[in-house]
């Protein structure tokens, strides 16, 4: 599982079709139109990849520059009213992301909360600051004519986004930064700054906490914790994460080991890169890891990420199946958002696959719902456990369990905490009950 994005402001609409027709992207710099193609494609591929009606990316002028210096689309209608239909607050808005260097979403901007413009017509809004160094330099903006629901995992490729254009605006400097990055991370892996935070994975029928999920955190000299977002892509461009990886592994293996003298059954879940199937040795230290830490492998249970799927169908068949051979169980991670589909519960022999936090943001809406229903019913037949992620609410948490799902995890129960939070509730609970929420 991958942490959500945090200081977002949102607020929830009514739901509603998505408008039909083709998207449109441009950019402008200091209010007027920017002639660079670059710019104008990325706000395309944007409003295309998140299946909004119309993508903009708004800069400042920037270093004294008194024009626009390359070409692209011009605004089609930018700020200006359809025919039609009166101009949204979007300069209103874009101001409020620029200047709280947050990202702002809004369902429906008709039905806003008061802290926030209103239009006088419904439509949905989300935009995110782009950053230059420590500057922001500009708003990525996403509008569409209808309200709909715009869940976090949307918000999360739109940070992605908007992290690639800050890049774009700045070649000279990305080279040296990802390097000074790479060797702060190292020394960090080198000095024991890395470390697990854990959320609980509770069982929906009873409300029995079966075990953690084990997060990197960066836990920095002077008390400060680093956001996963600014340290796991470094990482992901290396051979760092395997490194990073294994010190999160060693590390919650050896907290499970103490946990289990309180609760014997308390199972750990660990993520698994991808990177890892290309070292020929990982099998080996994944073991070593368990066997120093007296631990059962049948205590552990591997979540395949959407980086990790085999591109060889036969040779992931043959690694997932020496890791259950061993003791493991095997998950698969983010199902539903990313490569996983159902024809892989039936090509590769996993135990269990992990819902994807978007489909708990829309439970309550009867295709979502149908569409969960299907994947428990498609596990359910081939004798395999489902979890959904991002579970926040009470009713969401019932709903997740009427509609056939076994665990559940988020931030309704707990966000994730210290190795040193897990132990206390452990101590009072034994692992019974949902532990108190504790902030992450």
């Amino acid at each position: 599982m991958v942490d959500p994005p945090h200081h977002a402001r949102s607020a929830t609409g009514s739901a509603g079709a998505q408008a039909a027709g083709a998207r449109r992207g441009s950019a402008t710099v200091g209010g007027s139109p920017s002639r660079d193609p670059v710019l104008g494609q990325l706000a395309h591929l944007a409003a295309v990849a998140l299946d909004f009606d119309q993508g903009r990316i708004l800069l400042r002028e920037r270093r004294g520059t008194t024009e626009p210096a390359t070409g692209g689309d011009r605004p089609t209608g930018g700020d200006k009213p359809d025919p039609g239909r009166p101009a949204g607050p979007w300069s209103q808005l874009d101001a409020l992301v620029r200047e709280g260097g947050t990202a702002v979403v809004l369902n429906d901007v008709a039905a806003a909360p008061a802290e926030f413009p209103r239009s006088p017509l419904p439509g949905a809004y989300v935009a995110v600051p782009i950053w230059v160094g420590d500057d922001v330099e500009g708003v990525l903006r996403l509008t569409d004519a209808e309200p709909r629901s715009i869940p976090v995992r949307q918000v999360r490729l739109l940070v992605e986004f908007s992290r690639t254009i800050g890049l774009y605006l700045r070649p000279g400097e990305v080279e040296h930064e990802i390097d000074h990055a790479a060797a702060d991370l190292a020394r960090a892996l080198s000095d024991g700054e890395i470390v697990p935070w854990y959320q609980p994975i509770v069982e929906l029928a009873g409300g029995r906490v079966i075990g953690v999920e084990a997060l990197a955190r960066w836990r920095r000299p002077n008390g400060r914790f680093e956001s996963p977002a600014s340290f796991i892509p470094v990482a992901e461009r290396s051979d760092l994460i395997i490194d990073l990886d294994f010190a999160v592994m060693r590390q919650a293996m050896a907290d499970l080991t103490g946990w289990q003298r309180t609760a014997p059954d308390f199972r750990l879940s660990l993520n698994l890169s991808g990177r890892h199937l290309d070292q020929s040795d990982w099998l080996d230290r994944l073991t070593d890891a368990t066997t120093a830490a007296a631990l059962a492998p049948e205590s552990i249970d591997l979540e395949l990420t959407e980086t990790a799927r085999p591109t060889d169908i036969e040779r992931g068949w043959v690694m997932i199946e020496k890791l259950r051979a061993l003791g493991y169980t095997v998950w698969f991670d983010d199902f539903g958002a990313g490569y996983y589909d159902l024809q892989d519960l039936v090509r590769l022999p996993v135990d269990g696959l992990k819902i994807d936090r978007s489909f708990a943001d829309q439970l309550d809406q009867p295709i979502n719902d149908a569409l969960v229903s299907a994947l428990t019913a498609a596990a359910a037949r081939v004798g395999i456990k489902v979890t959904i992620e991002g579970i926040e609410t009470p009713r969401q948490a019932e709903l997740a369990r009427a509609l056939g799902c076994h665990f559940a995890q988020g931030f309704y129960w707990s966000r994730p905490v210290p190795t040193g939070e897990v132990a206390r509730w452990l101590t009072a609970t034994g692992g019974i009950g949902a532990p108190p929420a504790a902030p992450g």
